[in-house]
């Protein structure tokens, strides 16, 4: 028992190491996208009952949700942290590492092994479906859910002569609570409780009545809170979720749960290289074959089919008696993964990898069966320590136990190769929006006086299409009036990817081009307006006129030759989810693109636009909460013209056009985004 206690040892070291490293790349790496959003928010927002509540009631999308801890646990995170990245980094990972110590408890009371607990609990915190969860900080309430839930599990299976009133106490708070974060969850306090109900019943039945009295606390306070939930998501989101769902698709969705489970959930998580797309939100889309995981699984199954032949009768005896616990674990991550199949994603299969983290729990906990059935296999054999050490050892590599434990480390070490090569290129992707950052930081900080700075640049790959959101971050982790401005002509000094921080050759200047701008940004449609700019000069909305089309209504009060006249611009475009938008005057004319492609031309002969910066709506004023739009990406240019259109046609084609929005759809069926 002490070498197996020292082994155990050694993999949960070895696993928490190389969790470590695998996710290296990214603990220095800025946030991404979304977050930026409730970053900024909780930087120029006193904490008080205000922005707690409005930070509690932020839905970025607009779309009906009911997580109301989610994103007060960011801004709460937010207001402690700052900017300082690495911590936002080391709380997610820490958070991942509870989970995994979490499925080792649960395990070692389900089977009283520590090698199984340990390699099931190192197999979930290197998968590689969780990566992004992890190195995606803004996901962090996700990983705080699983907590809660598993703190639930732990408490209902372990000794109840074990339990703590405080511990009942708390751990019924937290699974009532659970929900709170994220209503994808909505099933799984109820299989607890279940299994809760279930160990009250055994005991009762044992004559052991009085040791359940714990338990009970534990159940009342999670069934009062968890009804809380109920009742308030409900008289919320009743009417709107129960409009939505199709009865006659239910079995679309079940289809689609189990093939997302089976392919993303299990084979996505067994070594293979993966298969994906970065666009924002990372994508799994399966995954390639590959000779060591094969090699593993063959092994695996090898050990666990020897270990029936010899251990038959005491396997499917302790089987039998978990049986209903094995199907609770595997309904909870079906549960999970329908709910957002079916009400999130239209019973399209889902491929974004942090809606695999929760169900992987519960696939992981379930696979602790046949795990503990493959090492089951008798470790020693009479006589052992009596051969030589080479003899003890060949005996040792021999036994189909130590295949098994040797077929999860394989898939183990893939897997956490996989994350260690996504979170490199992860790094490498928004690497631009960390070098902007700390140039801008060494910037202010060597300025002995404040100083105003333009920045023209958007770091936007055209191939990685991941957004960081520079303008929004240098505003969030720099938010001084003074170093930002975007009338070129107010800048001393001009910021670009190239040629760094330069001084500005046209500051103080009043010339004829200090007249131009250019407006750019990314859109997502949701409600049937969007108001992009809303000044007391000037509105510019984007609204909806069917299923199949869009109108862009562009309004500016626009002074030429002393007096102001308003100057109005309509096109009509495909509507599309996510969309590339470009509002530019140069010369004697207002420029319209979508998409790269010119759709409107609208002669305003010389003059200037009323800007007010305080006003112009930009990506890091956010009016808060953003409902029924999504806007990323941006760039206001006061002062000149960004890009060269100049005498250009409607229908014509811009220089730049690969320029595209940097948001995937959301959707996985790629025939839902033609528009042939």
């Amino acid at each position: 028992m002490q070498d197996q206690s020292n082994a155990h040892r050694v993999v949960i070291a070895l696993g928490l190491v190389g969790s470590l490293l695998a996710f290296w790349p990214v603990l220095t790496t800025p946030f991404r996208s979304d977050e930026w959003y409730i970053a900024n928010f909780a930087l120029h927002s006193r904490l008080s009952v205000e922005t707690i509540a409005q930070a509690s009631s932020w839905e970025l999308f607009g779309d009906p949700r009911f997580q109301p801890f989610s994103h007060l646990l960011l801004f709460l995170i937010h207001k402690v942290f700052g900017d300082a990245f690495v911590l936002f980094h080391l709380l997610s990972w820490i958070s991942h590492i509870v989970v995994g110590l979490l499925i080792y408890a649960i395990v070692r009371e389900l089977h009283d092994d520590k090698m199984t607990a340990s390699l099931c609990a190192v197999l979930f915190i290197t998968g590689f479906s969780h990566f992004d969860a992890v190195s995606w900080t803004y996901h962090l309430y996700i990983i705080h859910q699983a907590i809660c839930l598993l703190v639930g599990f732990w408490i209902v299976l372990r000794d109840p002569l074990k339990l703590r009133w405080w511990q009942a106490l708390a751990g019924g708070m937290v699974v009532g609570l659970a929900c709170y974060f994220y209503e994808a969850a909505m099933v799984i306090p109820a299989m607890i409780m279940i299994v809760a109900f279930r160990s009250h019943y055994m005991l009762q039945k044992s004559d052991s009545g009085s040791k359940s009295r714990n338990l009970f606390i534990f159940a009342l306070c999670a069934v009062v809170l968890y009804g809380g939930f109920l009742g308030l998501y409900l008289s919320q989101m009743g009417a709107e979720v129960s409009g939505r769902v199709d009865p006659g698709l239910f079995s679309v969705a079940a289809l689609n749960t189990l093939k997302g489970l089976w392919w993303q959930g299990v084979v996505g998580n067994l070594g293979f290289a993966p298969r994906h797309t970065i666009g924002d939100l990372f994508y799994l889309q399966g995954s390639d074959l590959g000779i060591g995981p094969m090699f593993a699984i063959i092994l695996f199954f090898t050990a666990l089919t020897i270990g029936l032949r010899s251990q038959g009768l005491q396997i499917l005896r302790q089987m039998k008696s978990h049986c209903y616990l094995i199907l609770i674990l595997l309904a909870c991550a079906v549960s999970y993964y329908g709910i957002i199949a079916m009400g999130r994603f239209n019973l399209y299969v889902v491929t974004q990898s942090r809606y695999f983290y929760l169900p992987d729990v519960f696939l992981v906990l379930a696979f602790s069966w046949p795990m503990a059935a493959a090492c089951s296999v008798q470790s020693e054999t009479p006589g052992q320590n009596s051969k030589g050490g080479w003899r003890r050892f060949s005996t040792a590599l021999m036994r189909p136990q130590t295949w098994a434990v040797c077929a999860v480390c394989i898939v183990i070490a893939l897997n956490g190769y996989h994350v260690f090569r996504m979170c490199g290129e992860i790094a490498r992707i928004v690497s631009p929006v960390k070098a902007s950052i700390d140039n801008v930081k060494r910037f202010n900080e060597m300025s002995s006086v404040e100083k105003q700075l333009y920045v023209d640049f958007v770091p936007r790959n055209l191939d990685d299409k991941l957004f960081g959101g520079t303008h929004i971050a240098l505003e969030t982790c720099f938010g001084n009036a003074g170093i930002l401005t975007r009338h070129i002509g107010k800048a001393e000094y001009l910021y670009n990817e190239s040629d760094g921080i330069v001084p500005n050759a046209a500051f103080g200047s009043q010339k004829a081009n200090a007249r131009d701008f250019t407006l750019e940004f990314d859109y997502m449609m949701w409600g049937d307006i969007i108001t992009v700019v809303n000044s007391p000069q000037n509105t510019f909305r984007i609204r909806r006129l069917s299923p199949a089309e869009n109108e862009l209504l562009l309004r500016l009060t626009y002074v030429g030759e002393g007096s102001p006249q308003e100057i109005y611009v309509a096109a009509k475009h495909p509507r599309r989810y996510v969309s590339h938008v470009v509002v530019q005057k140069q010369g004697d004319h207002v420029y319209v693109v979508e998409e790269g492609r010119l759709i409107a031309v609208k002669p305003v002969g010389q003059g200037e636009v009323l800007w007010d910066d305080d006003m112009l709506f930009l990506g890091a004023r956010v009016v808060f909460p953003p409902q029924y739009c999504y806007l990323e990406n941006f760039f206001a240019c006061v002062g000149k013209a960004k890009y060269d259109i100049e005498g250009m046609d409607v229908g014509d084609v811009i220089p730049g056009s690969a320029l595209r929005a940097p948001i995937p759809a959301l959707n996985s069926d790629p025939l839902y985004w033609r528009f042939d």
